[in-house]
């Protein structure tokens, strides 16, 4: 059987502060097969992009990660050592931020920081690197890849820049992409251009996907499957059909409901806010939140079990529910 893109097993991330230490990603475990789009969901503040930052050593010194084990296109990459992540990073697992202007070097033209990318993973000679970064940025949709190549990154659009942080993650053809929110900064007209290219990314090349969003409609879009989070623990995880129709967590049933619609002219909002732990969760996390909490859920930690078929969930009182399709809400936003 061919190895999964990536596997992360038993992932804990705690920042230290001089006062306290925070536990924001608690005991997540996931995973990514060859040619799949996983998306990962949740309000600010849930852990998706710490979570996605851990998976391959990015996070500040001030981060405390540990996992059971951490697996790319089957390799353990964990414990983290310095040699292994130099090569895994831009050759292995490319990484697409959400805000491109502050992820490219402003002093650095276009050209320059791509053949950056191959001159350290590929052994090309310098036609070659030079030949590869113009078919790739051709490949995200950049008219005169030339022209571009020669410009700093101040000089393009946003659309552009995104398109050009595209390329350099995916000139050394990855097993994995990971992006952190990457429509997040764009209007609705280049939002769509940005999607287009990722869907192409998965047609013309089996990228395997790691998508970090808050865009509802964007992951019905583009996923395959989602992994709800809540407090730094996956809630829920469904294929995206099932997922949108039989939402079986109350959190998930409420980030659905918050989605604008033309047909409603008042937003339904998520009452309180995200909490955050010291340590493990001994409760459930949405207790203070949830219209169906009972004094189990203000004791106990529900643990992450089967609901469905490929559909399981933490809570304890689940229940389906109908929920508006975000491919429908989509179109009427637009």
């Amino acid at each position: 059987m061919t190895a999964a893109a990536l596997e992360v097993e038993g992932l804990v991330v705690r920042f230290r502060g001089r006062d306290r230490t925070l536990q924001v990603v608690d005991g997540v475990s996931l995973a990514v097969a060859q040619g799949e789009i996983v998306a990962v969901v949740g309000e600010s503040g849930c852990g998706k992009t710490v979570t996605a930052m851990a998976t391959v050593g990015l996070l500040p010194a001030a981060a405390e990660v540990r996992a059971t084990a951490i697996r790319i296109g089957g390799r353990d990459v964990y414990p983290f050592d310095r040699a292994t992540l130099q090569q895994v990073r831009g050759k292995d697992v490319g990484f697409v931020f959400q805000e491109p202007l502050s992820a490219l070097n402003p002093s650095m033209r276009v050209g320059h920081q791509l053949r950056e990318v191959t001159s350290r993973h590929l052994r090309l000679s310098r036609r070659e690197e030079h030949r590869r970064m113009i078919e790739y940025l051709d490949f995200v949709g950049i008219p005169h890849p030339e022209q571009v190549a020669r410009m700093y990154p101040h000089e393009l659009s946003g659309g552009m820049r995104q398109r050009v942080l595209i390329a350099g993650a995916i000139i050394c053809d990855p097993l994995l992409l990971i992006a952190d929110e990457p429509t997040t900064a764009l209007d609705v007209t280049i939002q769509a251009g940005i999607l287009e290219t990722l869907h192409e990314l998965r047609r013309a090349r089996q990228l395997s996907m790691l998508l970090v969003s808050h865009d509802l409609g964007v992951v019905a879009d583009m996923a395959d499957r989602v992994l709800v989070m809540y407090a730094g623990r996956i809630v829920e995880a469904a294929s995206v059909e099932e997922l949108f129709a039989r939402p079986a967590h109350p959190y998930t049933r409420a980030l659905l409901q918050a989605m604008p619609t033309r047909k409603s002219d008042r937003l339904v909002e998520i009452p309180g806010s995200v909490p955050s732990f010291e340590g493990p969760q001994t409760t459930c996390a949405f207790a203070p939140r949830c219209p169906r909490s009972t004094d189990r859920c203000t004791s106990h930690a529900p643990e992450l079990g089967a609901f469905a078929a490929g559909h399981r969930v933490a809570c304890f009182h689940p229940g389906p529910a109908e929920a508006a399709d975000p491919r429908k809400a989509r179109t009427e936003l637009s």
